[in-house]
């Protein structure tokens, strides 16, 4: 079986219980937005040298993990695929002889520093990355997202102009933009939500999402959605990936020493 087929169609491979993992596959999905295939190729590899090696499955989650955090905030800092070519072939070398290779793809920008970025993105991808993850952190998602999930901005774009009669509108318009205005969602349920109120969304979100991070906005008990509440979120967001790159990263420190 072509592995690359396994990574792009979430197939699972015959006695080998990596393959049905939840945890690794919510990565591979990550990985699987990245603009580009180079992140396949230590993939691919780590998984032919050390799948027959003991506590595999473990070892190349906890590989997917650092090879993920670091892709995305070398993205971060550079807002270009371009110039990882080096990296992976040393990458490639290092799985050789190690289940827990070094690492480094991203030069200067360190995961305390990622806030800012993380909370206005520079680009789509990364958004799109940086998303699904959230996504996949919450406990109450089990599955995978559906391969045709859309971005969904809570405050939709083509808001009311009465719904903020004190604010600039270019002021509003940066908001609508940061991370904390948008979640990952089911293409039919953004379009069911469309362009209403937040209450409206709410119901649309509880009868057509099955995305638990969008249901917890379904169950919101505010029926208003407003720009201290963009922040609020923007603040919780972000917490919540540096977190979760800071543990990922001190898990393979560990399995490295």
């Amino acid at each position: 079986m072509n592995l690359s087929l396994v990574f792009k169609q979430h197939i699972s491979i015959d006695k080998e219980p990596w393959s049905e993992n939840t945890a690794i596959q919510m990565v591979l999905d990550v990985l699987r937005l990245y603009p580009n295939e180079w992140w396949k190729y230590p993939v691919i590899i780590y998984y032919l040298k050390h799948k027959k090696e003991s506590a595999f499955e473990n070892n190349f989650l906890i590989f997917l993990r650092k090879l993920c955090l670091e892709l995305i905030i070398r993205y971060i800092e550079y807002s270009t695929i371009y110039g990882i070519k080096n990296s992976v072939l040393k990458l490639d070398i290092g799985i050789l002889t190690s289940q827990t290779p070094e690492i480094s793809f991203a030069k200067e920008k360190q995961i305390k520093d990622t806030s800012a970025d993380i909370i206005v993105p520079n680009n789509q991808k990364v958004l799109r990355m940086l998303l699904a993850l959230l996504a996949y952190q919450h406990p109450g998602q089990k599955e995978l997202l559906p391969d045709n999930w859309e971005i969904e901005h809570i405050l939709p774009r083509k808001y009311q102009n009465n719904y903020f009669t004190d604010i600039p509108d270019d002021e509003v318009k940066k908001k609508l933009e940061h991370i904390g205005n948008k979640v990952a969602a089911e293409k039919k349920t953004k379009i069911s939500a469309g362009n209403g109120y937040f209450a409206k969304k709410q119901a649309k979100y509880k009868e057509f999402s099955k995305v638990a991070s969008v249901l917890d906005l379904a169950s919101r008990e505010s029926a208003d959605w407003t720009l201290e509440d963009i922040e609020k979120r923007d603040r919780e967001v972000s917490a919540l990936l540096i977190q979760t790159f800071t543990e990922w990263d001190e898990k393979y420190r560990q399995a490295s020493s």
